[in-house]
This record gives structure tokens, sequence and C-alpha cells, in this order.
């Protein structure tokens, strides 16, 4: 979980295509903020929000929050990919129902974040 994320040498994570889902973005999202060194994170189509790739699940934004809220304070991280993870509650066809709270989040925290200089948000058609 969130102890990943304290080894002082860690600088790359990649977690991509692990169905975190928004329970595990939310266990992660502690160590997010309280590391020192994370400069590159993928967290890439693991359904952050609940909604799978064919539209399936029951969205929230819970964990999308919480990482929202890991970006916020956390002063390292310069590169952050969370494509396909259906932010937006829209699978790539369309299916599902559309709600801006998860991108939201994530704009409110690009606000007040100074490092991160690359964001990829791709195939969440938001």
């Amino acid at each position: 979980t969130a102890d990943i994320f304290v080894r002082a040498e860690l600088t790359k994570i990649d977690l991509s295509n692990n169905q975190l889902g928004a329970a595990g973005a939310a266990a992660l999202a502690p160590g997010i903020a309280a590391s020192a060194e994370l400069t590159t994170l993928n967290l890439a189509s693991n359904q952050l929000c609940g909604v799978s790739t064919g539209g399936f699940g029951t969205y929230t934004a819970e964990g999308i929050k919480a990482i929202a809220q890991a970006l916020s304070v956390n002063a390292e991280l310069t590169t952050l990919n969370l494509a396909d993870n259906e932010l937006c509650g829209l699978d790539y066809f369309g299916m599902g129902f559309y709600t801006a709270e998860g991108i939201t989040a994530i704009a409110g925290a690009l606000r007040v974040n100074a490092s991160l200089t690359t964001l990829n948000l791709a195939s969440n058609q938001l």
C-alpha cells in the first residue's frame, strides 16, 4: 500500500494496469503525499473511479479525490499518468454517465501543485 512510497531511493513507480480501483487509489494517496523522492508515477488503466473500460461498475470520485489531495501537498512529483481511468464516468465508447467530479478534483490540485510538469489524461473522455 502506501508504504511502497517511503523508500528514499524510489523515484519512479509504474502501477499501470493493476485494477487498483477507487479503494486502491485512496490507500496509495497518503504515500504519494508523503513521498520526498518520487518524481514519476504511472496509474494508467486502473479504474480509479470504479468504472471499467467497458463502462461497468459504479462511479465514485473518492479515490481520485484522495489522489488529488496528495497532489496538493506533494512537491516532488513531476510526471503523472492517469490515462484510461474513466475519470468522468464514461468509457471509450461513451457508456456510463458523465460527471466532472473527478476531473474537477484534479484541476483543483493543479492550481496549487508547483512541481508537476507532465500530466497524461488520455482516454478519459473529458
